[in-house]
C-alpha cells in the first residue's frame, strides 16, 4: 500500500525525491511511515527513513522571522524516541491547497531543546520533490542513530568521561548516548556545555542520568 506520497503531490508513489513512503498499517508512537530511499538510476538502497507528517493550516501559522520556514513543537517524549530510533527521522508538513510538503530531519543539531518540549524550524526551501533527491539520499546512507554514534563520540573525550558514560549507558543507553552527543560536539569548549547543562537541566538528563544510577 503506497502512501502518503501521493496524497501530498498527486504525483506516483515512487517519487522525483528518491523515494517510496508507505504508511505503517500498525500504529506506532510517533511514526507515520516509512521510506525505503530509490537512487536516480531506480536503484533501491536499503536505506530507510522515517516520516512524520503534519498537515493542516495551522501547521503554516508559526512562520520563522525573515519567513525562512515554519516552527515545528513537540514534547521531550516524542525527542527522546526519534533521536533513538533506528533510522532517521523526517518531519514533513504537507500545505493544504497545493499539497507542497516540506521536511526537516530530527538530529539533536536541527532542534532546540526547552524544559516542556523542543522546537524545530522547517526550512521552506526544504521541499519533498527532486530538489530533496541528494540530500535524503546522504541523510539515509551517512546518518547514524545516537545509540550507533555512541563509540564515536566516546573516542574524542577523555578517558575519564568515557568511564563515567560507559557506566551511565549500562544504566539507560539513549541518555548516555545524547550527554556523549553533547560533550563530543561542543569538545572545544566543554565548560559552556556543561554550564548550558546544568542551566537547561533537560529532563532526560536529570530523571535518567541524574538519578544516581550512572554511578553504580
Amino acid at each position: 500500500m503506497t502512501a502518503p506520497w501521493a496524497r501530498w503531490t498527486g504525483s506516483s508513489p515512487t517519487s522525483s525525491a528518491g523515494c517510496l513512503f508507505t504508511r505503517n498499517q500498525v500504529r506506532e508512537y510517533g511514526i507515520d511511515g516509512h521510506a525505503p530511499v530509490v537512487r536516480g538510476d531506480g536503484l533501491v538502497t536499503g536505506r530507510m527513513l522515517a516520516t512524520q507528517v503534519k498537515g493542516g493550516a495551522s501547521r503554516f501559522r508559526r512562520a520563522t522571522a525573515g519567513g525562512s520556514g515554519w516552527t515545528f513543537w513537540s514534547d521531550n517524549d516524542h525527542l527522546h524516541y526519534w533521536l533513538g530510533y533506528h533510522v532517521p527521522v523526517l518531519v514533513v508538513f504537507v500545505r493544504p491547497g497545493d499539497g507542497a510538503a516540506f521536511w526537516q530531519v530530527i538530529r539533536p543539531s536541527t532542534v532546540t531543546e526547552h524544559a516542556k518540549g523542543f522546537t524545530m524550524v522547517i526550512p521552506s526551501s526544504q521541499r519533498l520533490d527532486a530538489s530533496a533527491d541528494e540530500q535524503l539520499l546522504a541523510i539515509a546512507v551517512n546518518e547514524r542513530g545516537l545509540l550507533e554514534s555512541f563509540p564515536a563520540c566516546c573516542a574524542v573525550l577523555p578517558p575519564s568521561a568515557v568511564r563515567v558514560l560507559e557506566r551511565a549507558r549500562d544504566a539507560d543507553p539513549l541518555p548516555a548516548a545524547r550527554l556523549a552527543e553533547k560533550l563530543a560536539t561542543g569538545r572545544a569548549g566543554p565548560t559552556l556545555v556543561v554550564r548550558a547543562l546544568c542551566t537547561t537541566r533537560p529532563s532526560w538528563l536529570c530523571s535518567n542520568l541524574g538519578s544516581g544510577r550512572a554511578s553504580r
